[in-house]
């Protein structure tokens, strides 16, 4: 494998902070709800889909940030009234969490009609060239996961490996 340059990494970058901008051009979201919030009720749905149940840990390892940083958002979450923790049956420590009719709507709004209004705007975009950038990314991320500290950086707080 040839060796990355800087300048390589420098675009990378500037792709990524692009790609975050793209949040700001969603639809207005709701007061107090940030898109991290959003990106975290579609979790929630999908763990449970996909398994029957969302912890906090399910949450934030398929988002690949740090407990914490899902506890934090989820208390402003629930305090809107979009999803609720509720004792597990099976281990009375843990909490599943579930969406309200609120929570559920608001996935509906600004995850699937965000994402399917993107797909259909996006013929020109061959779908190789997005499993290109989300291998990119995803590697990019691990790295500076890995590295930031031994840089002296603390900016990879809560992102997991």
């Amino acid at each position: 494998m040839p060796a990355v340059t800087t300048s390589q990494i420098r675009d990378l970058l500037n792709v990524c902070n692009e790609a975050k901008r793209l949040t700001a051009l969603q639809p207005p979201l709701p007061s107090g709800v940030t898109p991290f919030g959003i990106e975290m009720l579609g979790a929630v749905r999908d763990l449970i889909a996909q398994q029957g149940a969302a912890r906090v840990v399910d949450v934030a390892d398929l988002l690949n940030v740090a407990p914490s940083n899902v506890t934090t958002a989820l208390a402003g979450l629930v305090e809107l009234g979009a999803v609720t923790k509720n004792p597990d049956a099976s281990d009375r420590r843990a909490l599943n969490l579930e969406l309200t009719e609120l929570g559920a709507s608001w996935v509906a709004t600004y995850v699937d009609g965000w994402q399917s209004f993107l797909a259909q705007a996006s013929t020109g975009i061959d779908p190789a060239d997005i499993v290109a950038a989300e291998r990119a990314i995803h590697a990019l991320r691990r790295l500076v996961g890995d590295l930031a500290p031994a840089y002296g950086s603390n900016s990879a707080a809560g992102v997991t490996r």
